[in-house]
């Protein structure tokens, strides 16, 4: 069992209208218990799950920072998460089982943090 975290960018519309302005929601990663997190990684521009809100490649943790600044941080079921708490929660799980699989373009950074450049849940 694991949750997933988001980031989810202000509205373009500044929250005027209800029914046609929203944000976007950039999948960030997966905490999953005996695993070290999983990160969302954007190495390119993807077609089929473009953000306009991702601007660079994100493939290390420190670019992967980069997301937690363009909203608000939530867990797949709707509750707001604290930067510093999803980040705790980073550094608590460091250790744990942590694998990558080449063959389905997974990699590790350099230090040793897997990330995942397609859709995941």
């Amino acid at each position: 069992m694991g949750t997933n975290f988001y980031v989810r960018t202000p509205p373009s519309c500044g929250g005027l209208c209800a029914e046609h302005c929203h944000g976007e929601e950039i999948h960030l990663g997966k905490s999953s218990a005996g695993w070290a997190f999983s990160f969302r990684a954007y190495p390119e521009p993807d077609p089929l799950y473009s953000h306009e809100a991702v601007t660079w490649p994100v493939t290390d943790f420190a670019s992967w920072l980069r997301l937690l600044d363009l909203g608000s941080i939530y867990d797949e079921y709707a509750t707001l998460v604290a930067r510093e708490d999803l980040l705790a929660r980073i550094e608590a799980k460091r250790g744990g089982i942590n694998t990558s699989y080449p063959e389905l373009r997974d990699f590790l950074d350099d230090a040793g943090n897997r990330f995942i450049p397609r859709e995941f849940s």
